[in-house]
């Protein structure tokens, strides 16, 4: 018979004493046997060894004493905060972070929320010195039968000192270096601060920090709101937070939950009928309420941000000023000038205008016979005679479509070759022309816009939208970055140059008429009104109220393109060596030919509204650092600014008086000119502006308390909008609707009284006093001393007066008058005359 283990039963004998000694003297010679190399009188003596063992233990007490000063400087942690954005009212616009944390005290944390972490991760938490035996001896036993780590004996002290003091790598060095970490902080912290620490410094899951964040992010809630269950499932989170998550698994988080509120009432803090009631009453509504829930849904990807034009704006100043580390992790409060309710508005409004705009400007491709055959007739008949090409019918609309084809396919490609080889400008002119309404590069482009309002009593911006939707691939802040021709919304800016020159008021009568230009090559640009039409004798009231360029021209031309430049660039804030560079010096600017961002052409408007007095808009009031400290203040700064300029009697960029008429005409404007479609209901002025092809849509208005300028447009400069989308088609609307809305709650009231105007009846047509003959009379506001003296010789012996519209030249005037023109600039061969520099573009 074999013996148990092995050998015949008659060998095995009990041993002796001396064979159990000789038997354990040979054990432990084999398993103790010490190397050869530590052997007394071997090449490398026991003492290096020794003396390694001690360096590293030396090391290790220089590193505990390096963390015993670290755990020292707890008592001063401040854990990574957000930022954030806050708009004039205090309501809250954004936040800026890395990590999403909110900090909070220990007193507002529930103790339902305590009790669940102490139950489910440290239930000796108040009894233990930073370690604890017997949990670590009941993991060891649990890990060893379950044959896999299955449960830590971390205590919440280790946990804490592993997140802010040790590295996340699992090794035995860690583990030690924990448990030295985790006594000293006992020793040095109350168990209430380490509580607070650990409670906004633990990860949640879904890039959640802290429970104030996680409340606020699974439940919608803070934390000092959170009931039974809702604690309960925050305490299932810390141990493995993306796989317990209730958004990503909600089953294996029921579970969770289970063991949870279990232990909960196994350690005493609830019974069972609060943990069952608990449960039950808590998932059905949850599982609805996340059904709805991306699992890859975020703390980023669902960041707060109300208002991301004007965020990014914010975020790129402060980064700028302060770095990035201190924005995403110091926690600034930064209080801005934004008011919330307005910028929601109007991002609503200006998202629906454009989007519905897009359309229009889609199917208004080539539906106009008249435009295309006019554009484009020409150039067809020219090229199909130099290539041979057939000739093409140019009537019908579905012709209209083939003509594009066939514009396409056999001319287009010509003309690029031509042009680039000889450089001539017509062709180079046709081509833009073509592609600005040109449907393959308009359908992968949609309509933006932007809007900015400026409260012009105190500067604040109050809206800021620099496009249609914010997104990755739209971040252009058009109100900003964005400059653009303004067409006729420049106007009010030319018109408050001639009231101030004292040669022209409200009443003065102009000669609408065909005007003509010529270059030394004798090029000729004849301006011409919006629907081709002149007016004769105008006031320059109602030249504005119609936005006739012909009157603008010839106010210009009066004037003198150096004082225009000049005025321009002092409304518009121009620096001086930048005039030139921006303005061109060509009457031509009097029409809006040169370009402006949408904030330039507001602060001017704001100007204007504000009685001439400078407006400095900005857009940060304040900014507070975490403890509450004020980093900067601009509101004091400018405040300062601009008590020093009244001081100086620097205020006025224009004169009072001025502001004045220029305000008075805007509102006639509304009232019966070109933007009739702006009305609103309380008093308000503006002016409309469109560029040559209708490329670029304006409306800028003020009421007495904000000035707003809206624009529209592609962001492809030569793309159009589309035939008779002018600026009081498209742009005006939006103002209406935004202002309407933004203002309604505002009480009525008029405009301020910045300088006493004189009131006089005049005759509407010549201006003038009115004699006996003057039949139509109307009130007409002046400045002090510049009441028209003469009396009315236009009426007489005329008893009724009937409004003629004659239609003016396209192209040509008469042949003997140009001749005329043209011998007159060859003799007068003055290289600084201003026809000079006529520019051939022509502004509608």
């Amino acid at each position: 018979m074999v013996g148990k283990f092995g050998g015949h039963p008659s060998r095995l004998r009990k041993p002796n004493l001396v064979n159990k000694m000789n038997l354990t003297s040979n054990f432990f010679k084999w398993r103790f046997r010490v190397p050869s190399f530590l052997k007394f009188g071997s090449r490398i003596p026991i003492a290096i060894l020794i003396g390694a063992l001690a360096g590293v233990f030396i090391a290790f007490i220089i590193i505990l004493f390096t963390d015993f000063d670290k755990v020292r400087a707890l008592a001063g942690f401040k854990p990574n905060i957000t930022t954030k954005i806050y708009d004039k009212n205090g309501f809250l616009i954004s936040e800026l972070f890395r990590q999403k944390r909110e900090v909070v005290e220990l007193s507002k944390i529930p103790k339902t929320l305590i009790d669940a972490f102490i139950a489910n991760e440290d239930r000796e938490f108040y009894d233990h010195f930073g370690i604890n035996i017997k949990g670590i001896v009941r993991a060891f036993f649990i890990n060893i039968f379950s044959g896999r780590i299955k449960q830590g004996g971390s205590t919440i002290t280790q946990q804490l000192a592993k997140i802010l003091l040790t590295s996340r790598r699992r090794s035995i060095y860690r583990k030690v270096k924990d448990i030295f970490i985790a006594i000293m902080m006992e020793f040095f912290y109350t168990k209430d601060k380490i509580l607070e620490l650990y409670f906004n410094q633990i990860f949640l899951g879904h890039g959640v920090y802290g429970v104030e964040s996680a409340s606020r992010f699974y439940f919608q809630k803070h934390v000092w709101d959170l009931d039974l269950a809702e604690s309960a499932l925050l305490a299932t989170l810390p141990s493995s937070p993306n796989r317990l998550s209730p958004i990503r698994h909600p089953k294996r988080s029921m579970e969770r939950h289970k063991i949870v509120l279990a232990s909960m009432v196994e350690v005493g803090f609830i019974n069972i009928q609060q943990a069952e009631e608990a449960f039950l009453g808590f998932w059905p509504g949850y599982l609805e309420y996340i059904n709805e829930l991306s699992p890859t849904q975020n703390t980023f990807s669902i960041r707060m941000d109300r208002a991301p034009w004007f965020t990014e704006y914010i975020r790129r100043i402060v980064i700028n000023k302060y770095g990035e580390r201190t924005v995403y992790e110091n926690g600034l409060m930064i209080y801005t000038t934004l008011d919330l309710n307005k910028q929601i508005a109007g991002q609503r409004i200006l998202k629906e205008s454009l989007n519905r705009q897009s359309v229009i400007s889609n199917r208004l491709l080539f539906k106009n016979e008249d435009h295309i055959v006019e554009k484009y007739s020409d150039t067809i008949e020219i090229f199909s005679l130099l290539f041979n090409l057939k000739q093409y019918s140019k009537k019908g609309s579905y012709i209209l479509k083939k003509l594009n084809d066939y514009l396409q396919k056999n001319i287009i490609d010509e003309l690029e070759i031509i042009n680039y080889l000889i450089g001539l400008n017509n062709i180079g002119a046709a081509l833009d022309s073509y592609r600005s309404i040109h449907y393959d590069d308009k359908i992968f482009q949609n309509v933006e816009g932007s809007i900015i309002s400026i409260n012009h009593t105190n500067g604040y911006i109050e809206t800021m939208i620099g496009g249609n939707e914010f997104s990755s691939i739209n971040q252009l802040n058009r109100v900003m970055q964005s400059q653009r021709q303004p067409g006729s919304a420049i106007k009010p800016l030319l018109y408050a140059a001639a009231i101030e020159s004292g040669k022209y008021t409200t009443a003065s009568a102009i000669l609408d008429s065909p005007i003509v230009y010529l270059d030394n090559e004798g090029s000729d640009w004849i301006p011409e009104n919006y629907e081709g039409e002149y007016y004769g004798l105008v006031r320059l009231r109602s030249a504005l109220a119609k936005s006739i360029n012909g009157v603008s021209i010839r106010i210009a031309d009066n004037l003198g393109i150096d004082y225009i430049m000049k005025y321009f660039s002092k409304l518009l804030k121009i620096k001086d060596k930048d005039v030139t560079k921006r303005i061109p010096r060509n009457f031509s600017i009097a029409l809006g030919s040169f370009e402006v961002s949408p904030f330039e052409l507001a602060r001017a408007y704001a100007i204007i509204a504000n009685g001439g007095k400078d407006v400095i808009p900005y857009c940060i009031r304040h900014i507070k650092d975490r403890n509450g400290d004020i980093l900067e203040n601009q509101e004091q700064e400018i405040s300062r600014i601009l008590k020093e300029k009244r001081e100086k009697e620097e205020i006025n960029i224009i004169s009072s008086q001025t502001a004045q008429v220029v305000i008075s005409m805007l509102c006639s404007v509304i009232t019966y000119g070109t933007g009739r479609v702006a009305e609103i209901g309380m008093p308000a002025g503006g002016k409309t502006g469109t560029t040559n092809n209708w490329k670029d849509a304006w409306f800028v208005g003020f009421t007495p308390l904000l000035t707003t300028c809206v624009w529209t447009g592609y962001d492809g400069k030569g793309l159009s909008l589309g035939i008779g989308q002018s600026g009081g088609a498209v742009a005006a609307p939006i103002w209406a609707k935004y202002m309407g809305e933004v203002m309604k709650n505002n009480s009525f009231i008029n405009f301020p009284q910045y300088a006493k105007l004189v009131e006089t009846r005049v005759c509407a047509r010549s201006g003038k006093l009115p004699s006996h003959n003057c039949s139509n009379i109307i009130d007409e506001v002046f400045i002090k001393d510049t009441i028209p003296e003469e009396t009315c010789e236009v009426c007489k012996d005329i008893h009724y007066t009937v409004k003629i519209h004659k239609k003016g030249p396209k192209s040509n005037i008469a042949r003997v008058q140009r001749k005329e023109i043209l011998k007159n600039i060859k003799s007068a061969n003055d290289e600084d005359s201003f026809l000079n520099n006529i520019g051939n573009d022509l502004l509608e």
